[in-house]
């Protein structure tokens, strides 16, 4: 990740190798998606399980709605890099609003 400081930072190969292991246990059992979360991640939202709310088109980074916008519902996607790093997003049905 560009903002990546020690001790988070490690080379851009490394991230990715991780991220596709990571995917590839997704690919066995969706249900560990909360631990390998919990295991696994670096960002701020690490104590939401991963959770990054709701956005909207376009948003926030390009990359992470083109991933999500192509996703079946209850799916991950494969491995998405943007500049935070790696992800694997999973789409979730937006809630409902009055």
């Amino acid at each position: 990740a560009e903002r990546a400081t020690a001790p988070l930072a490690r080379a851009r190969g490394d991230a990715q190798t991780q991220a596709k292991a990571i995917r590839a246990e997704l690919r066995k059992d969706p249900k560990l998606c909360t631990k390998l979360v919990k295991e696994n991640s670096d960002g701020p939202n690490k104590a939401r399980n991963g959770e990054l709310g709701v956005w909207w088109k376009g948003a926030p980074t390009p990359k992470f709605f083109q991933a999500v916008e192509t996703l079946e519902l209850n799916k991950f996607s494969e491995v998405v890099e943007s500049p935070f790093g790696f992800h694997i997003l999973l789409r979730k049905k937006a809630p409902e609003t009055t």
